[in-house]
């Protein structure tokens, strides 16, 4: 049996990981909120997986630079923190890694849309997005804003108008993407 080579360590974005680990990784871990570190129990799951590399989701306040340390020292590969200063740039971040490690500059594909507000919509969007290498964007709800990442072919907005605005889809729906935007209903008969 193969090790495995690579991890992501996370709290609180797991639904935008999904697909990182589903393309590039083989295991994803998480911490202990209220303590914030590395456990033995993390140590022990690393030397059985045999992983070499970790990814962490999320800035310092989601996973604290001491836990990076711990993991820098636990591993014999690299520690990439991907994170930005919102949640929306985090997701960003992630959807860039996903795209640069499942095409590159060539890549083109779907996107699965969601809200930022809460996790309910991209939780249960998460193991598609897994499945099928489709990063997973949020959305905010507020203004309507979402990353639109160059060679994106379509969208598949999860959750109605209360979660995401119309005015995100209306944006989404701008060229080149004019006819390729659909709600989660629409997924479910597109074959």
């Amino acid at each position: 049996e193969n090790p495995v080579t690579r991890i992501a360590l996370m709290l609180g974005l797991a639904c935008v990981a999904s697909p990182l680990w589903a393309a590039t990784l083989e295991q994803a871990l998480t911490l202990d909120r209220q303590n914030n570190q590395a456990s033995a129990a993390v140590q022990d799951e690393i030397d059985r997986l045999g992983a070499e590399n970790a990814y962490i989701l999320g800035g310092t306040g989601v996973v604290s630079s001491a836990v990076e340390a711990e993991l820098d020292g636990m591993l014999d590969g690299f520690v990439n923190r991907l994170a930005g200063q919102t949640r929306y740039m985090t997701s960003k971040v992630v959807a860039d890694t996903v795209i640069k490690l499942t095409g590159g500059s060539n890549w083109r594909g779907p996107v699965l849309v969601t809200t930022g507000e809460n996790f309910a919509d991209a939780l249960a969007g998460a193991p598609l997005g897994a499945g099928l290498d489709w990063p997973v964007l949020l959305a905010n709800p507020i203004t309507g804003d979402v990353y639109m990442p160059k060679g994106m072919s379509r969208a598949v907005i999860l959750g109605g108008t209360g979660a995401v605005p119309a005015i995100t889809e209306v944006a989404l729906k701008r060229p080149p993407l004019s006819n390729s935007v659909l709600d989660s209903r629409d997924l479910l008969l597109d074959k």
